[in-house]
């Protein structure tokens, strides 16, 4: 049957809203969009608006993109603009408009992505269709909308959207995109992801923008995403396909040198018990901590075989090592210890005057590159010296502490209280030193080994490494008292000395502990009521040994810190609830950090100035950390 025969008896089936007809009716608009009329989008587009059954609705929309002529995208667009649309009904209109191939189609996609009443949902899908069709417009708008939208989840479809389309430039802007800090990881990680996906990717270039990032995070995806290359066409060595370099990730990673690297590991396993005890004005209790450690420290070795030079005789030597085959050296050692504890606290007078003691033993473990038993050595200089950074079967540092403690609380807010203290620290840890140490090493002075009258000689050894052997003990006391009047002034003032002694492997007295200051005090006046408070401070160290008499470049000479104060202020206030504006003040008396060698004002010292050592002197020496101001404002929710 032609068009114009079928056509009106369509048109009628289409015009009945009786549930009967419902199964005619969705025929009836396919069968509409197959006969091309003029009147075929009228007639579509009037069922879209006006029939009862959403599958007839649908299908109206569906097959418009099948209807070419303006005619057809005009219906679409008035779809789309009309408030009362459902949401399935644009989604259908959009993929409509994405199978028309004309400028129009395009312009009210675009426009409708901008729409900012427009449901976010139905925007993703009009961008997604406008990645789908390859155009500079295209490109240009969705970089132009990217900058315009606000949603995470808007700018994410246009990345997509723009990988889709490939092109050298499109590239370049999701690279920037993924390079920009300001951006949110998460977008800049969908960015280099999509970014790696087009074939125009420069793997060159990726392996450069791995050294400009700071984000771990972004990292991670770079490597993630560079690891994937692999086996593909690498661009820095392929100038044609078939490529007969393909990228190799593990080509573009740092080379562990495994004669610097080492790998640790502990695996420690413990257990506490605790007994609890309390009478009418004292309580306490009675505890022990088991703790079980095994370390395995694992790293590369290999000691010279010999060291040889042409001539002894010359005034400036020039020594050749040779070294043995490399090997692994693996170090394992465990630990048990047992740990207790004990506090007891009693009312003297209840709530006046509180008596406490505590006494306990706890561990330290060494660091991880002090287990690592890395080597150096000086073979190369002639001198027998090899040094390890590290022992797998150092134990940990061991202390046990006591103290005693009474409390005065002789009216609110108020406290005077004294204390006792007490600590013993073993198993610290020191350089030890062997000497003359033979590790089957030989020396040759006239040539390499096999020359004549050549014969060899024992190169022994002076070896260091980090062992437990040294003590120390510090007891002191400790002197503190906080007092608030009415009006909201109040102090609070703490004063401590201690006393320290240093005793090396041997058990001999090597003085007072390096970096224990004797005496420390501060002083606090405070104002504190209703929304304004302010406190003014006053820091005190005595002067003290830094570094021990053979610790420094001169022996016998110790280096000295001398006495330091700080004073600093701050003040509060506050506004609102949780809102508060302040001023603080800090080293208001521009004090100055000095350390001198054995004293001596005209030489001034910090560690950074021992020969082979790169540690910051800052604190010694001469430190200035001038004045430094703050004004700001906080809120709290």
């Amino acid at each position: 049957m032609d068009a114009d025969r079928a056509v009106p008896i369509l048109k009628s089936i289409l015009a009945r809203r009786d549930t009967g007809s419902t199964c005619l009716r969705r025929k009836a608009v396919f069968l509409v969009s197959q006969k091309r009329s003029s009147e075929t989008s009228a007639i579509l587009l009037s069922a879209v608006r006006s029939d009862p059954d959403q599958e007839v609705r649908e299908q109206g929309v569906f097959w418009l993109s099948q209807v070419p002529g303006d005619e057809t995208v005009a219906a679409l667009d008035s779809i789309l603009r009309d408030p009362r649309t459902d949401p399935e009904i644009q989604d259908k209109a959009i993929f409509a408009l994405s199978q028309h191939n004309s400028s129009r189609s395009g312009s009210i996609l675009r426009a409708y992505a901008e729409r900012r009443d427009a449901p976010e949902e139905m925007r993703e899908k009009a961008i997604f269709w406008l990645g789908q069709r390859h155009s500079p417009e295209n490109a240009q708008f969705l970089k132009d909308l990217y900058s315009k939208v606000e949603s995470d989840d808007l700018k994410e479809k246009i990345i997509f959207s723009l990988s889709q389309m490939g092109g050298a430039d499109n590239y370049r802007w999701l690279m920037d995109i993924a390079l920009n800090a300001k951006e949110d990881i998460e977008i800049r990680k969908k960015a280099l992801f999509w970014a790696g996906q087009g074939h125009s990717v420069d793997v060159a270039d990726l392996v450069k923008l791995y050294d400009s990032m700071n984000d771990r995070e972004m990292k991670d995806q770079l490597l993630a995403f560079m690891a994937s290359l692999n086996g593909k066409p690498n661009p820095a060595f392929c100038t044609t396909l078939p490529c007969s370099s393909p990228f190799n990730l593990a080509d573009t990673l740092p080379q562990p040198n495994p004669f610097n690297s080492y790998d640790v590991t502990e695996k420690t396993y413990s257990f506490y018990t605790e007994m609890t005890f309390a009478g009418t004005d004292w309580s306490g209790n009675l505890g022990v901590r088991v703790v079980r450690t095994t370390t395995l420290a694992a790293t590369a070795e290999s000691v010279p075989t010999d060291i040889w030079t042409l001539n002894s005789n010359n005034s400036v030597q020039s020594f050749n090592v040779d070294y043995s085959t490399t090997s692994q050296f693996l170090q394992q050692a465990t630990y048990t210890e047992a740990l207790p504890s004990a506090n007891l606290s009693y009312w003297v007078v209840p709530e006046q005057l509180q008596f406490r003691a505590a006494a306990g033993e706890t561990i330290s473990r060494p660091n991880l590159n002090q287990l690592a038993p890395n080597s150096t050595n000086q073979a190369i200089n002639g001198t027998p010296e090899l040094d390890y950074t590290g022992t797998a079967g150092l134990k940990p540092i061991k202390a046990w502490s006591v103290d005693l403690s009474l409390e005065w609380y002789y009216q609110p807010h108020a406290a005077l209280n004294a204390a006792l203290f007490g600590k013993k620290v073993t198993n610290d840890i020191y350089t030890g030193v062997q000497t003359s140490v033979d590790l089957g090493t030989v020396e040759y002075d006239n040539g390499p080994p096999g020359s004549p009258n050549n014969p060899p000689k024992k190169f022994l050894w002076t070896i260091t490494a980090p062992a437990n052997g040294a003590k120390s003990t510090y007891t002191g006391v400790e002197l503190s008292w906080q007092h608030f009047l009415d009006n909201g002034l109040g102090t609070h003032m703490q004063y401590t000395h201690t006393w320290s002694k240093g005793y090396d492997q041997f058990g001999n007295p090597t003085g007072a502990v390096n970096q224990a200051p004797p005496t420390t005090f501060s002083v606090s006046l405070i104002y504190d009521k209703g929304p304004f408070n302010a406190d003014v401070n006053w820091d005190y160290t005595s002067s003290y040994t830094t570094y021990c008499s053979l610790c420094t470049e001169v022996p016998g000479w110790p280096a000295i810190a001398q006495s330091f104060s700080w004073v600093t202020a701050s003040a509060h206030y506050r506004i609102y609830k949780g809102f508060e504006v302040y001023v603080e003040g800090k080293n208001l008396t521009n004090a100055i950090a000095r350390t001198y060698l054995n004293g001596n004002p005209l030489l001034p010292w910090g560690p950074g100035q021992l020969v082979g050592e790169s540690a910051s002197g800052t604190g010694q020496g001469y430190s200035a950390y001038g004045r430094s101001y703050v004004l700001g404002a906080s809120y709290r929710f």
